[in-house]
């Protein structure tokens, strides 16, 4: 293998051996207008203010211009929002959000598209040239709805491993060596869909997963909406991160936020803060949702998702001040934040 980041076990190590645990933001830049928004240049420095030591990106095959026209995604700002993210020294996450929302399955029917777009060789040349520092995830909640039942999850299960393991090697063959980064099922918030063993079968999801890749370079993620009025003062958060973290193998919080769990956003409150701790005493990455401004754009209650008013280090709203500074759960609690700055030099 070349100079990438390795999984080994349930741990991320950079190239020159640092142990990283991922800690950062995502950011929508698929959808600004202005191109240097679109690519970072003048919103990576106010991210980089945070400490934050990675960003997930939200990219896609295509984008709607200013009058609303879908327009093919250039691979030059592929190139240019991943260096962009390097150039000030943290890790780009980068996605497909083309089809997430889309009805019954939120694109999980269209995965062979996005593999086909990571799999063009124009793409290829761009992953591989930032292969050193970079995390591909392959299609953001693209998965059936589930309720973790049994059943449900032997139902919906096979599907979900089947079309994933032919997705990563169809990744592999294309010569793509990066961690390949997977969301759960139920449109990403199931993460005990990793730790479940199918019927039948003597392992779990994620080793099966593990399995079917050639370079055992694969990290789990949830998004972790769940209502607070269900999970309040309930053990099953902790016994699913739990088992998570007793199964050993490498999974993240791709998805935290104070809201957007149900409904209006700002009505469906997320214990975020208990999620925090849980990866917090665990060593376990989260990337919180979103920088923002922009998730007030589809409905207005959604603005209280937006980390930062106006882009900014120094607008950031009482949470997501909350989530940097706090020295419980925060970015900045001793030994939590690793530093990826000798990767960038």
């Amino acid at each position: 293998m070349g100079k990438v980041l390795k999984i080994r076990g349930s741990k991320l190590f950079a190239p020159n051996g640092t142990r990283i645990i991922l800690t950062g933001v995502n950011k929508m830049f698929i959808f600004e207008q202005d191109i240097n928004k679109r690519v970072g240049l003048n919103i990576y420095p106010e991210i980089a203010k945070t400490g934050a030591n990675c960003v997930r990106i939200v990219w896609g095959m295509g984008r709607k211009d200013a009058n609303g026209n879908v327009v093919r995604s250039s691979v030059q700002e592929l190139d240019a929002v991943i260096a962009n993210c390097k150039a000030n020294k943290m890790i780009p996450i980068i996605g497909l959000w083309d089809f997430t929302g889309d009805l019954p399955d939120s694109g999980f029917s269209k995965l062979s598209k996005y593999v086909d777009f990571w799999c063009r060789p124009d793409v290829v040349a761009v992953l591989k040239k930032h292969e050193d520092a970079l995390i591909i995830n392959i299609a953001n909640e693209a998965s059936e709805e589930c309720d973790d039942s049994e059943n449900e999850l032997n139902a919906k299960l096979p599907a979900f491993v089947n079309s994933f393991s032919i997705a990563v090697k169809r990744i592999r063959e294309a010569g793509i060596l990066s961690p390949l980064m997977i969301d759960g099922l139920d449109f990403g918030k199931s993460l005990k869909c990793f730790s479940f063993v199918r019927r039948g079968l003597g392992i779990n999801v994620a080793t099966e997963l593990l399995n079917a890749d050639t370079q055992k370079n694969l990290i789990f993620s949830f998004h972790s909406y769940w209502p607070k009025r269900f999970t309040d003062g309930q053990t099953f958060v902790e016994e699913i991160f739990n088992q998570a973290v007793t199964d050993g193998f490498c999974f993240v919080i791709g998805e935290l936020s104070k809201y957007g769990a149900e409904g209006k956003c700002e009505e469906g409150e997320v214990d975020y803060k208990r999620f925090a701790k849980l990866c917090t005493n665990n060593m376990v990455g989260y990337m919180l949702w979103e920088w923002g401004p922009g998730n007030e754009l589809g409905d207005s209650s959604c603005g209280a998702m937006n980390m930062t008013t106006n882009g900014t280090f120094s607008r950031l709203r009482d949470w997501g001040k909350e989530m940097v500074e706090s020295q419980d759960f925060g970015f900045k609690v001793k030994g939590r934040l690793t530093n990826v700055k000798k990767m960038f030099v």
